[in-house]
This record gives structure tokens, sequence and C-alpha cells, in this order.
């Protein structure tokens, strides 16, 4: 118990961490549209610097990769933290792209509004980015129902168990960070033996972990007709 408290206060750290790294990125966000606007109230002329564009699009084609390789990995082991380094290494692509579409279209077209206009939509991108990660965060630090898919893949395995004899009711489901929790009551016969009830419990719970690996299960087991102490009683 103590360490499960301890592994979501981590968890929350990370959050806390993420959605701070949000709000840097969102105040990048910020500068590039103070920036942008200076420059379109007083323009200045750009000068296409084609070796220093190429070397900016190869950074920036490396760290893309390594950005969507970092957020690849976040999905996989739903870390907020990875999501939140891999988020603002991609803002920084975003801020390259933008830099060298500046370069290439102001000395084409000779229209020096472009660059502002350019830094205008990267910062929105960039701003939408960071809210998504301060939203995400925020969102992680509220205990809730498990997403759709998840309530889906409880309901086919519990269907699977359910018959005349079986019965399952009071199911819940909550997460805490990355942590994912579903707690229910099985309705067994009275005349079931307690080895037998245990061994049912076991297969319900190891059909869930199949699932979804690393779900925390919490399975009471009550006669059939009858209900915890805290369930049966009437709501005052």
């Amino acid at each position: 118990m103590l360490a499960t408290h301890m592994a979501i206060q981590k968890q929350n750290t990370f959050y806390f961490s993420s959605g701070a790294e949000g709000l840097l990125i969102g105040s990048a966000a910020v500068a590039i549209i103070v920036e942008a606007s200076q420059r379109l109230m007083v323009p200045h002329p750009i000068r296409a610097v084609p070796g220093g564009a190429a070397l900016i699009m190869l950074a920036s084609g490396l760290n893309w990769g390594v950005a969507r390789w970092m957020l690849l990995g976040a999905r996989r082991l739903r870390s907020i933290a990875l999501e939140a380094d891999a988020r603002h290494l991609m803002a920084d692509v975003w801020t390259s792209a933008g830099v060298i579409a500046g370069v290439i279209l102001v000395p084409l077209t000779g229209w020096l509004w472009v660059d502002s206009l350019v830094g205008f939509a990267v910062a929105l991108h960039i701003m939408r980015e960071a809210w998504i990660l301060v939203a995400r965060s925020v969102d992680g630090l509220m205990d809730g129902a498990l997403p759709n898919a998840d309530l889906v893949a409880v309901e086919r395995v519990l269907e699977r168990f359910r018959d005349a004899d079986v019965r399952f009711d009071h199911v819940r489901t909550r997460r805490a960070g990355a942590r994912r929790f579903v707690g229910m009551h099985m309705h067994l016969p009275a005349r079931w033996s307690l080895a037998r009830a245990a061994q049912h419990r076991r297969e319900v719970e190891q059909a869930l972990l199949d699932h979804m690996p690393g779900v925390n299960v919490t399975i009471e087991l009550l006669p059939q007709g009858e209900e915890s102490v805290q369930e049966g009683r009437p709501l005052a």
C-alpha cells in the first residue's frame, strides 16, 4: 500500500513538471508572437542563407525523428514526462521550420510581411501543443474513470464469465496518473467452496490483466443476493 502511494506521488510530480514545461512552451510561443508583431510593424529585409538553412533543416529533421520516437514511447509507457520532453523538442522543430520558411519565402516573394505571418502560424501551433500538454497534466492530477476503450475491454472480459451462477455489479474504474484501477463485486452461488470461488476470481483477474497489462484489479466475492454493508446501506 505504501509503495502504491509513493508511486502515485512520484507520478503526480511528473504531471506537475510536465505542466510547467507546457507553460514554458506556451511562453516561447508568446515571445514569438511579440517578435513577429514587431517585425510586422517594422519590417526587416532577410537574406537567404542556403548553407545555414540547409544546416537548420538537417538538425530539424533529426529532432523531428527523435521527437516522434519519444512520443511513441510515451504512448506505449503512458509517460507524461516523456511526452512533455517530446513536445518541447517538437516545438523547437516547428520554430526552426518557421525560420526556414521565412528565409526562403521572403527573398523569393519580396514580401517582408510573410516572415511575420509564418511566425504567427508557428506560434499558434506551439500554443496548441502547450495547451494539450497542460490540459493532459491537469487531467492526470484529477482522478477520473478510465477512457472508453478501457471500459469496453473490461466489459468484454466480464461478459465472458457471466452466466446463471456468476454476476458482476458495482464495477468501478479509476485513473491515478499512469496507474489504472478496476474494482467490482462478483456474486457467486453460496454453495460453492471457497477454493472454487477463489479460482474463479483468479481467472477473471488474469483475463483482465491479459487485456489491460498493469491494471490494478480488486474483486470482492459475495454470495448471490447479498451486498456489502456499505453498498447495501440506503442513501440518507
